[in-house]
């Protein structure tokens, strides 16, 4: 081996090694796209949407607007909601929280970080935060096992 390339060799070695690292780096990220499955909706009006297989879509009042709905495709999570009631009147099902509810399951900027500490509602098993006519709640189930 002459002089030359032996001192071409660390560099081509650390290119090599970048490139590599590079490669790796890349392919990894590309697997972070959508890892948890969550999806999220927004309907104008609650009667714009379909009746689904969500408990909670069918849950919401159909007089309810700027709905927003976040949940899990694989069922890792129970699903959020927020909404606008017009007066802000509850389902007649819905009754005060003895005690403190589950925490959300999943989180969205519009879902407030403290949330089971302010849900002062039940609607069944929907935990619920009613701050005038806005209408935060969640599923307090536990997930289903996958």
């Amino acid at each position: 081996m002459n002089s030359t390339s032996l001192q071409s060799f660390p560099r081509r070695f650390m290119i090599g090694g970048f490139a590599f690292l590079s490669m790796v780096t890349l392919s990894s990220c590309a697997g972070l796209s959508d890892p948890s499955h969550e999806k999220e909706s927004s309907y104008a009006k609650a009667s714009d949407m379909d009746e689904g297989t969500i408990e909670l879509q069918n849950w919401i009042p159909r007089e309810a607007t700027d709905v927003k709905i976040k949940f899990s495709t694989t069922a890792e999570a129970r699903p959020i909601t927020r909404f606008t009631l017009p007066g802000g009147q509850l389902p007649a099902q819905c009754e005060d929280a003895a005690t403190a509810p589950s925490a959300p399951q999943l989180e969205a900027e519009w879902m407030p970080e403290d949330a089971a500490s302010q849900a002062t509602t039940l609607c069944g098993d929907f935990a619920v935060i009613a701050d005038g006519s806005t209408i935060t709640a969640w599923d307090t189930r536990a997930p289903e096992a996958s």
